[in-house]
């Protein structure tokens, strides 16, 4: 997944360190062709680059060793990857972890380091270190996933039972913060902004990230249906991502969708299985949703576009209503989610007026990176329309106190009334 730099946050740690709630500013940073640091797949299939196509992130300061360092957040991941010089780092050179790059590739190395992030501290912190910056001024990316999603806790494995480190000195930073702050919940929540002028570099919207904590306004998300997290195989464990199930969804005026069978064989008839990834910016869905959302929009097609491949287009004027649902909740999606204007995104070149959908055909390798754990990867296009909170249950690594299975709570942040009135107040009519 590439990861253009298009946000700089500014951090403000505003609560008691127990529970921190920080802002994020996005901006838009267009750029030529690909940007450096793509995610790893983190199945075991091989190495998949599954590329987001946007310029579009949303970043934090970490300390790493008392240098900060600018980083994306990933829901999708589980690594603290930190490029370029890091003071002091306990590199492990004869522990090689693999990441991606759009222009080849480059081995970085295990190495330990004091983290901080959101007002807590980590001593002995695992993490990626990757000897180049490739795209700054960001300087990595911080995986929010949980450590079995993990590729330093996989190759850490083995030297953890030869006795060469503590059990848990894979475990990813947040898990390493939950279990060693008892007194602050382990959970994160976030909404993303929208940003509704790519003709603006300068434009900016705010989102919000907690640790531990709840956005005062969005306090009723705790009432909101807990979504079970499924659970990877054991064999798949490194596949193991925040899944959850979707019930339904809606297309214009309400249609219902009709699903495919899933590719997970454990979910029932009619329901499909959602990775929830906030370092991801166009969803990609079955085809079959795609259709059900873009088919019947006059004007709209489906067409390859050169190095991009198939993706719906449609009139930049036309406003899309589309919804999914959890356990029995609708979440409605704004039409600026469902219309995404091209000058957000790279290596797009459609005559002017022309938009792209925001939920596009799920491509051959998103679908090998997810390996028959999910069908589908809802990314920033849905998660702006959420406040999400994302619950760690049992996937931390302590026995400190019982904690529960991790699930999900989604609180629809989107009117679809007022969203209507704003896509007209940008594309007009």
């Amino acid at each position: 997944m590439s990861y253009a730099a298009l946000a700089l946050l500014a951090t403000e740690l505003l609560a008691p360190a127990a529970a921190i709630t920080f802002p994020v500013h996005a901006r838009y940073n267009p750029r030529n062709g690909d940007a450096a640091l793509r995610r790893r797949d983190t199945s075991q299939t091989g190495q998949i680059n599954v590329q987001d196509l946007t310029n579009v992130e949303y970043t934090a300061n970490v300390t790493v060793n008392g240098g900060t360092y600018l980083v994306t957040l990933d829901t999708g991941s589980s690594d603290l990857n930190i490029e370029g010089t890091v003071a002091n780092a306990d590199d492990q050179p004869n522990i090689p972890i693999d990441v991606d790059f759009a222009a080849g590739s480059e081995d970085g190395v295990l190495s330990f380091a004091t983290v901080t992030f959101a007002g807590h501290t980590v001593q002995s912190q695992a993490f990626n270190h990757v000897p180049t910056v490739s795209d700054p001024p960001a300087q990595g990316l911080l995986g929010l996933g949980p450590s079995v999603g993990s590729e330093i806790w996989i190759q850490i494995q083995q030297f953890i039972s030869a006795g060469q480190f503590a059990h848990n000195a894979g475990d990813s930073l947040l898990d390493r913060i939950f279990q060693e702050n008892t007194s602050t919940p382990n959970f994160i929540s976030f909404t993303l902004s929208r940003d509704d002028n790519a003709n603006d570099p300068q434009s900016a919207g705010t989102g919000t990230f907690t640790v531990g904590d709840l956005i005062s306004e969005f306090q009723n998300i705790t009432s909101m249906p807990q979504l079970d997290v499924l659970s990877a195989p054991n064999a798949l464990l490194s596949g193991q991502h925040f899944t959850i199930q979707v019930d339904g969804a809606n297309g214009p005026n309400g249609k219902a969708i009709s699903f495919p069978t899933s590719a997970v064989s454990s979910v029932g008839s009619g329901k499909l299985v959602a990775v929830l990834d906030s370092g991801f910016t166009i969803p990609q869905v079955p085809a079959a949703i795609a259709s059900g959302i873009y088919s019947g929009i006059a004007g709209a097609k489906l067409q390859n576009i050169q190095g991009q491949g198939e993706f719906w287009t449609m009139p930049c004027s036309t406003e899309v209503d589309a919804s999914f649902t959890f356990s029995g909740i609708k979440y409605p999606i704004h039409p600026l989610d469902l219309n995404f204007d091209p000058n957000f995104v790279s290596g797009f070149n459609l005559p002017s007026g022309t938009c792209i959908g925001g939920f596009q055909p799920i491509q051959d390798d998103a679908t090998q990176a997810l390996a028959g754990l999910a069908d589908m990867i809802l990314g920033m296009a849905f998660l702006r329309n959420t406040y999400t909170l994302m619950n760690y249950g049992d996937f931390i690594d302590s026995n400190a106190d019982a904690r529960l299975p991790p699930f999900v709570q989604l609180l629809s942040v989107t009117n679809p009334n007022q969203a209507s009135i704003e896509f007209h107040d940008v594309r007009g009519g």
